[in-house]
């Protein structure tokens, strides 16, 4: 399979704003290079301050921010979105566009930038080609993402994977809408639930779910990993349900999940852009799913709904 690199280079200060135009080009393939809190993200996750001279010698002022495209896409009207975008912010920047001939090459760039992270109070997510010794009261979760993506470097993800911190509880039953890679699924259970059901519409995503599932030596009894769309092969009901995708999704999902909910469901929404907020309570509301707990991180939303009484 063949992809395109696209590479916009900037001032580290405008990291945040450029990310989220990357993400309206192509939500599940953006990877963030800025090195400009190295020393201190190092410390926070491996608690050390012995960093590779080949990473302290990036520039800190300079971020580049990766988005990669299969070949068919239309790469040129995403550039052409970029620019202007960027243009109207005022933001200097260069932009650059290269072929990735291969699944190999693909992999390796992006284990040039992945490495553990921790979120949340105690979940640590770690590639596993990196080594990390976790505490005795942390969860490290170990992941291969592919080309399916779902690193935990995304703010959505996080907000998901802080909310699971507090509502998982033990024994209880995950389903992970648009599980990716399956972090979502593979989190729940290490803290404590007793299955998950993933499903996605990426035939591709949801082998490498599986092979990161066992990558964390889950009981296969624990996960199960279908391919379709959206809730269609699904069945039954779940204690806790997490739809880490988008807006208008969310809101097209809204009008059957409920009847996979029980009365003390925690339904888990997340992937939503801070300026429809609104609209998405509202129409959540019109389905009788009342908003419990919102998460705000940087411009994106994440909401823990339950049933109304």
């Amino acid at each position: 399979m063949n992809w395109i690199e696209i590479i916009i280079e900037i001032s580290s200060k405008y990291t945040d704003t450029v990310s989220e135009l990357a993400q309206l080009v192509n939500p599940d393939s953006v990877y963030i290079e800025d090195y400009s809190q190295l020393e201190k993200d190092v410390m926070e996750i491996a608690h050390t301050d012995l960093i590779d001279n080949q990473l302290k010698n990036k520039a800190k002022n300079i971020a580049k921010i990766h988005i990669y495209l299969q070949n068919s896409k239309n790469i040129d009207s995403s550039i052409d979105f970029l620019n202007k975008k960027l243009n109207e912010n005022h933001i200097s920047n260069t932009i650059t566009k290269k072929s990735i001939s291969n699944t190999n090459e693909w992999e390796t760039k992006w284990q040039e930038f992945y490495h553990p992270l921790k979120i949340g109070k105690n979940v640590i997510i770690c590639p596993k080609w990196e080594k990390f010794d976790n505490k005795s009261d942390e969860i490290k979760v170990i992941l291969n993402p592919g080309i399916s993506f779902g690193t935990g470097k995304h703010e959505t993800t996080q907000m998901c994977i802080e909310f699971l911190e507090t509502l998982i509880t033990p024994n209880c039953t995950v389903l992970d809408v648009g599980c990716g890679s399956g972090i979502l699924s593979i989190t729940s259970i290490l803290l404590g639930a007793k299955s998950s059901l993933g499903v996605d519409i990426d035939p591709l995503a949801v082998k490498i779910a599986k092979e990161n599932a066992q990558l964390n030596n889950i009981d296969e009894s624990s996960f199960k990993f279908l391919c379709g769309n959206l809730t269609e092969k699904i069945h039954g009901k779940f204690d806790v349900i997490c739809a880490n995708i988008v807006s208008d999704i969310i809101i097209e999902l809204s009008a059957n999940i409920t009847k996979f909910m029980h009365s003390e469901t925690k339904f888990i929404c997340s992937g939503i852009i801070a300026e429809r907020e609104v609209e998405v309570i509202n129409k959540l509301k019109q389905n009788n799913l009342i908003p419990q707990k919102i998460k705000r991180n940087k411009d994106w939303v994440s909401i823990y709904f339950k049933l109304k009484k």
